[in-house]
């Protein structure tokens, strides 16, 4: 709600509504809450932002919390998807108008018919020592098993993941490919990622990749056991995981929240990067947002962030390259067709 409409029906004098925001900033200063700055005296700009709860929208939920995005004039209203692929339709249809998730075969397919939106910045990527995206869990009773064969355990296996033609397809294929296997081995079942800890309980998977906090919610729960971090396999050493997303029409209806959103986006990932994953502060904010118990997050693999929150656009590259190749993506699309990073520019301090 925009502070007009949670102002109700009554009318107040000037005097009393100056009064009135003055003891409000003094107020939040006092209990050392992030205070409304220019937002006090005008309606907020709605951002409507897709998102699949994870560890990697630290950016995001950060900024929420010390009040970047409303010190912009942003009111950021978030709506769950079950994958990455499942936002591209309202995002191109300017439905929402930022998106945050995993890059996928429909993301090129639907830029290269035309669809209206933009990769303009990082969400999370995969590092040597960063292992929070495309994290391979076994199930607890199978572990033996996968410690005696290694990844050719997963010959034969129903392994869960979140969408055709995602990321997790490119990973999943990587490392079934680092020992002869490939994806025609194994059997995908697709299933939304908070649902995977009780498709663990169930026998429904075999094995799942996963972002975090969802693996570490596997193993709190004795579902399941992390087995694999992307990084250990040549191949996967450095991976563009997830992206920020623009509509177009966000771009040319709301150019100014555009500018706003990226540089409050970057703001959050400083301040996690000063802070820490694991500062309690840090812990609260993504129990907050992920539904997930603090001591739960604090055991979970990590994201690699970049500090001005510039993609790998060379992994994204070689990413489009394997749909092509594996018959996921119909045509080859420019990058430049792909990447809008000028938002970035003025996000810099």
């Amino acid at each position: 709600m925009n502070e007009q409409g949670a102002r109700g029906k009554r009318q107040h004098g000037p005097w009393r509504t100056v009064l009135g925001q003055g003891v409000a900033v003094v107020l939040l200063a006092v209990l050392g809450l992030p205070t409304l700055g220019p937002a006090l005296a005008q309606d907020l700009t709605t951002v409507s932002y897709g998102e699949i709860p994870a560890i990697s929208n630290i950016g995001l939920y950060a900024g929420l919390e010390k009040g970047y995005f409303r010190e912009e004039g942003l009111d950021v209203r978030m709506h769950q998807f079950a994958s990455g692929a499942k936002m591209i339709a309202p995002l191109a249809a300017g439905e929402i108008g930022v998106a945050g998730g995993g890059s996928s075969a429909a993301l090129f397919n639907s830029i290269a018919s035309g669809m209206d939106f933009w990769i303009v910045a990082d969400k999370g990527q995969v590092r040597p020592g960063f292992g929070g995206g495309d994290l391979l869990v076994v199930r607890k009773d199978l572990l033996p098993v996968f410690q005696r064969e290694g990844l050719r355990a997963l010959k034969g296996r129903t392994v869960g993941m979140y969408a055709k033609g995602s990321i997790n397809d490119y990973g999943l294929a990587r490392m079934l490919e680092s020992v002869g296997l490939s994806l025609a081995d194994v059997k995908d079942v697709y299933i939304a990622p908070p649902n995977h800890p009780q498709a663990f309980l169930t026998k429904a998977i075999d094995a799942g990749l996963e972002a975090e906090p969802w693996g570490t919610r596997a193993e709190s729960a004795g579902a399941g056991v992390k087995f694999l971090r992307a990084y250990e396999v040549d191949s996967l050493r450095t991976v563009q995981i997830a992206v920020i997303m623009y509509a177009g029409r966000f771009i040319r209806e709301q150019p100014k929240a555009a500018r706003g959103f990226m540089k409050a986006y970057v703001r959050g990932i400083r301040y996690n990067h000063a802070q820490g994953y694991k500062h309690p502060e840090m812990l609260a904010v993504l129990s907050k947002y992920t539904k997930v118990p603090p001591q739960v997050i604090a055991g979970s693999e990590l994201f690699y962030l970049d500090g001005d929150a510039r993609p790998n656009v060379e992994s994204l590259a070689d990413q489009q390259e394997w749909f092509l190749k594996q018959g996921f993506a119909k045509q080859r699309v420019p990058m430049d067709r792909v990447l809008n990073l000028s938002f970035l520019e003025g996000a810099k301090p």
